[in-house]
């Protein structure tokens, strides 16, 4: 295993995120301003280290909560190698993965940071319906990246408000980049041995996020009221 003093081991800790969510905590790669690293948030890891009352104490002992962790991530890496087989370059609408690593806060993955008009991270597409409203531009934006992903035929077990960001885009002037949640997660990879239940799921998927697009907007809009 590493030691802090390793140069493997991404030193983490003494930093703070620059995002956290309820599963992963977001930072900024300390090496490549164009990367971030996400880790399990420690929630997370507990919940992984102690699921199941009469198991928590051998879990603890095989390291099962890491090999969990890594788990994950290796399956994202794996869509996105998947895409990077299919295709010529990865899909716009997807960011990018580029591997694991050891960080004093547990393993891992390194990922493309995408960047806001501000210079900082892009915001949600939650935030920014919840902020702005929903007109038939964003409309078409949402449209976009559902047409982009069904074209990449990317398997996916989420989509979410959450899990997209709004970036600046030189042609369109915005764009949707989904930043988590490719790869399967079921046991046997239904998606992939059925390319037509993929197709079917993801655009259930699409039809759901615009409907959740509309109920954020909406919500935004009665906060907002007097």
């Amino acid at each position: 295993m590493p030691t802090p003093a390793s140069p493997q081991l991404l030193l983490l800790r003494s930093t703070a995120p620059l995002a956290r969510g309820t599963r992963r905590a977001v930072y900024q790669h300390p090496d490549d301003p164009d990367a971030l690293v996400k880790v399990a948030c420690e929630g997370k890891a507990a919940l992984q280290r102690d699921s199941g009352r009469r198991f928590s104490s051998w879990t603890r002992r095989l390291g099962l909560a890491r090999l969990g962790v890594r788990a994950e991530f290796r399956r994202e890496l794996r869509e996105i190698a998947a895409l990077h087989l299919r295709l010529p370059a990865l899909p716009e609408c997807i960011a990018g993965i580029y591997g694991l690593v050891e960080t004093d806060l547990g393993p891992g993955i390194v990922v493309q940071k995408i960047g806001g008009r501000d210079g900082g991270l892009a915001p949600t597409l939650g935030a920014v319906l919840r902020a702005a409203g929903i007109d038939e531009a964003r409309r078409q934006l949402i449209l976009r990246a559902g047409a982009c992903i069904t074209r990449s035929q990317a398997r996916l077990n989420n989509l979410a408000l959450h899990n997209i960001v709004v970036a600046p885009d030189p042609v369109h002037g915005e764009r949707l980049v989904l930043i988590d949640c490719v790869g399967e997660k079921t046991l046997i990879p239904v998606q992939r041995l059925c390319p037509w239940y993929s197709r079917r799921l993801t655009a259930k998927r699409l039809r759901r996020l615009l409907n959740r697009a509309a109920c954020a907007a909406a919500a935004g809009v009665r906060a907002g009221s007097p």
